[in-house]
């Protein structure tokens, strides 16, 4: 079963926050159609009642870079097994994760990583995922630090380097102009100064 989170009461309510809470984004309760009838991809595990011995047969694959579609990749799995997500919008808890724009938008390219990921673990989904069979592009520099490339596979290699334990190569580096290109397209700056 997954319950209803709801921004935590501190926050300072947006359109911005609603929106990521309705619309799928984030979450995506509004779109939620049949409550006794959830599809994989709201397995949102912020809230979440499960059989504990369910993640023990099929545990959370610890290939993802960051915390994103993990959660959705095992509730994929745990669908072919036969799981039957319900929905109870009064089960409620607070998500205490104050976010603005800027915010959002690293949250969506870390999520992005990890959609790749899920695409390589499952190519069955790529046009669920919207991720072709090149797959996209390689973690930003800041992300493949020394340690982070000790770390082992994932999206913590350099562009043209092989990530074994998926099986994977991820050849195209992510444009270095993309924090200040989105920074014009907000009418601002980029960290740093950048336009």
């Amino acid at each position: 079963m997954i319950g209803r989170t709801e921004w935590h009461r501190r926050l300072r309510r947006t359109p911005l926050l609603d929106y990521l809470n309705e619309q799928g984004l984030q979450f995506g309760f509004a779109l939620i159609r049949d409550p006794e009838q959830v599809p994989f991809h709201f397995f949102y595990t912020s809230n979440l009642s499960l059989e504990r011995q369910l993640l023990l047969a099929e545990p959370f694959d610890l290939r993802f870079p960051y915390a994103a579609w993990e959660d959705i990749e095992v509730a994929y799995r745990l669908s072919r097994r036969g799981l039957r997500i319900v929905y109870e919008a009064r089960a409620r808890v607070e998500h205490d994760h104050a976010t603005d724009l800027d915010r959002f938008a690293a949250r969506q390219e870390r999520a992005g990583y990890c959609a790749v990921v899920f695409r390589h673990l499952h190519p069955e989904l790529g046009s669920f995922v919207g991720v072709g069979r090149g797959g996209a592009a390689t973690a930003p520099l800041a992300a493949r630090s020394p340690a982070a490339r000790r770390a082992g596979p994932g999206l913590a290699i350099a562009p043209g380097e092989h990530a074994p334990a998926l099986g994977i190569g991820l050849p195209v580096p992510l444009h270095s102009g993309t924090p200040a290109r989105m920074a014009r397209a907000r009418g601002g700056r980029a960290r740093g100064g950048q336009r």
